[in-house]
């Protein structure tokens, strides 16, 4: 009946990785081989209309906030979360990234996953437990906890001003069209049809993703404004309590044997103690004062080709 589908439907939504009860930290799991890396996941709620635990789905698909986090937890350049655990031999002294952050996971249920993943060094693997308090420093840096010391607004906003603009080039000079799958998701979930071919690779605000129009090409103080407004929704659901660590490439004396039923992946849990848990917990509410925002990247064109291009392609299009 009408009453069990709302119970099915709202039940579908909910949080699949909740904060543990009576505040406890969740365990560590602990995985055995030779890949030496911790991930850091955290479960956003998404619902129709925003509420004090969940995102809006339409925000989310909108805005993509994410985007924004992910840019200033991964950055690469100095005074970063990834230049930091180098200087400290957390991570190897090679080429390449070390550190990344993305939505590996976003679903219809209601739900999307959020990841921070570092490739570990043998002194990374040893002191993993450091490894994690600067990821929590990072991000309470973002949310601008504890006074003094937070990032400014300023700092969202630059970094939304600049996804944004990326997003625009990348949608605008693609390096290939888009899957039929591609389309085919887009089709699926945007709302209005001028939506259809940039529901995922723009990043827009509501107003423009719900529009019938197509959204401007170019900065947009509007758009940029609503962007940073849905990561600070964002880094409030990025917190120690709701974090699920994974490390991978030791042992830990103490851990609790368990096997994986359907696969059968056998792994540990690591209950952090006390005295862990309270260092976690000062890390994520004590900006540190080795991060630094990135610079502003110089070689982003100006709104006005942008604007320029799409008046083109409209009258042309209405021809």
């Amino acid at each position: 009946d009408a009453a069990g589908v709302a119970v099915r439907r709202e039940a579908g939504r909910s949080d699949p990785l909740p904060p543990m009860p009576g505040g406890r930290p969740p365990p560590v799991f602990i995985v055995g081989g030779s890949r030496q890396s911790l991930t850091m996941t955290w479960s956003i709620p998404l619902h129709d209309g925003r509420a004090a635990t969940a995102l809006d789905i339409s925000d989310w698909r909108a805005c993509k906030p994410a985007v924004v986090v992910s840019h200033l937890v991964a950055h690469q350049g100095p005074g970063s979360l990834s230049a930091y655990l180098q200087e400290q031999g957390f991570v190897e002294d090679s080429l390449g990234p070390k550190v990344a952050a993305e939505v590996t996971i976003s679903t219809e249920e209601g739900f999307a996953f959020w990841e921070v993943r570092v490739q570990l060094s043998e002194e990374g693997v040893a002191r993993w437990r450091d490894v994690v308090a600067s990821v929590f420093a990072a991000l309470a840096v973002l949310r601008g906890a504890a006074g003094a010391g937070g990032a400014s607004r300023g700092v969202l906003l630059d970094a939304a001003k600049e996804v944004t603009v990326l997003s625009d080039v990348s949608w605008r000079f693609p390096d290939r069209p888009p899957s039929a799958l591609e389309l085919a998701n887009d089709m699926r979930v945007a709302p209005r049809a001028a939506g259809y071919v940039v529901a995922s690779r723009r990043i827009m605000s509501v107003d423009e993703w719900q529009s019938s129009e197509p959204a401007p090409l170019g900065k947009n103080s509007k758009r940029s404004e609503a962007v940073a407004d849905e990561a600070e929704r964002l880094l409030g659901r990025l917190t120690a309590e709701a974090a699920r660590i994974v490390v991978c490439g030791t042992a830990e004396a103490g851990a609790v044997a368990r096997v994986e039923p359907f696969l059968g992946v056998r792994f540990s849990e690591l209950p952090p103690d006390g005295e862990l848990w309270a260092s976690w917990r000062s890390a994520a509410s004590t900006p540190p004062r080795w991060w630094t925002p990135p610079p502003p990247n110089m070689y982003l064109p100006s709104a006005e080709p942008f604007q320029e291009a799409a008046a083109e392609a409209v009258t042309t299009a209405r021809a």
